[in-house]
């Protein structure tokens, strides 16, 4: 059984399951067969800890949870749902999404619930649209059970959020080895546990960006006995006040190697902690776009760029070849439809504002193309 970690806000596994990343089949839909197959491996081995949101999978992460977990009792799992403050265009929205996500999930209540990625401009939109008497009426009407917030920021902003109510009881954030010093994670982090709340890790592996490592950073794990995903995992495990770290896992091989990792836990050795450093050095001497997949940029793109698949032919041939002579990516050009590649952007921004590794989409689009256009040659 998986390890778990009793803090004041619960009994919680130390692995989640997060519901971005369900299989899925080859139309896009999700893999109903191989997600409950999920589902009902990770209840069998004690992760009982299921993460979705309003947009994960385009609205479909929240009705599938409904079907997998009804055929369990109530008190038998924990489901963490959150408020997509950039759907809401009035207060009152804020009601209607959350009363829409309970018919979706199939549940009178949430065990966690967060406000979805703040960042500056949506913590300013929760400011005036009332989110704190928001939070406290249905805390008290018993329809969550505990609150807090995922986060995509600067530590500035972070300190603003959380001097800005008293009533967070923990922070979601981005937290691996690569993004430790890359985003001055390590500051976020501090600034959470010191103020005593609880640390939820979200990318732990950064999409399978520290899973399938490139050649050029293998060396550094020669002797290391486990997986480059275990390693990861270990990493934030072995940081003092986190508690559940949601890993997408989408596979039953991942599912079973995490969970293993999580059981009978053994955190990193100071030889090891020096491992995550130098793979740090070797990340940041390939220059590959910081793309974790999660998809936010796509469902507000008015081209329907598939802006992630763009990005991961873009990594792939960086990290697999640190140039574009070769190893071609045909799936960029035949995988990619027409009018969803990168040169159909026409810079509006729209994905910019709601990418939470703050990337410049835009002006990143024609370089994608133009550099995966030249493998062709």
């Amino acid at each position: 059984m998986i390890d778990r970690v009793t803090l004041p806000i619960g009994s919680l596994p130390r692995l989640g399951l997060g519901c971005m990343r369900l299989p899925t089949a080859p139309d896009g839909a999700i893999d109903e067969e191989k997600g409950l197959a999920l589902v009902d491996a990770a209840m069998e081995r004690g992760l009982n800890y299921f993460d979705t949101a309003y947009l994960y999978h385009g609205g479909l992460s929240e009705p599938f949870l409904k079907k997998a977990l009804s055929r369990y009792s109530r008190d038998s799992y924990l489901l963490a749902d959150k408020l997509p403050l950039w759907e809401c265009a009035a207060p009152e929205d804020m009601d209607r999404i959350f009363e829409e996500q309970k018919q979706r999930c199939g549940v009178e209540w949430f065990d966690y619930y967060f406000i979805h990625s703040l960042d500056r401009n949506n913590w300013e939109k929760a400011q005036r649209f009332g989110v704190q008497e928001w939070i406290r009426r249905h805390k008290a009407a018993g329809d969550f059970r505990h609150i807090g917030f995922s986060f995509h920021d600067t530590p500035q902003v972070l300190g603003e959020i959380l001097d800005g109510f008293d009533g967070w009881e923990y922070v979601q954030l981005q937290l691996n080895y690569l993004d430790w010093e890359l985003q001055d994670a390590k500051t976020t982090y501090k600034m959470v546990t010191e103020r005593g709340l609880t640390v939820f890790v979200m990318e732990p592996i950064r999409g399978k960006f520290l899973a399938e490592l490139p050649p050029s950073v293998k060396p550094v794990f020669e002797g290391y006995e486990g997986t480059p995903a275990s390693f990861a995992l270990r990493f934030v495990g072995s940081l003092p006040g986190v508690g559940v770290i949601l890993s997408g896992m989408n596979r039953m091989d991942q599912l079973l190697e995490n969970i293993g990792t999580f059981t009978d836990f053994r955190p990193l050795s100071e030889t090891e902690r020096v491992l995550a450093q130098r793979a740090c050095a070797a990340f940041r001497e390939l220059h590959a776009i910081p793309c974790t997949g999660c998809r936010y940029c796509v469902e507000h793109c008015p081209q329907g760029i598939d802006i992630p698949g763009c990005f991961a032919s873009y990594n792939d041939n960086k990290l697999m070849d640190n140039g574009f002579g070769q190893n071609v990516r045909i799936e960029y050009f035949f995988g990619i439809p027409e009018g969803h590649r990168a040169d159909s952007c026409i810079g509006c921004g729209a994905c910019k504002e709601h990418c939470p590794q703050h990337i410049d989409i835009p002006s990143l689009m024609p370089q994608v193309h133009a550099a995966l256009l030249k493998t062709q040659d």
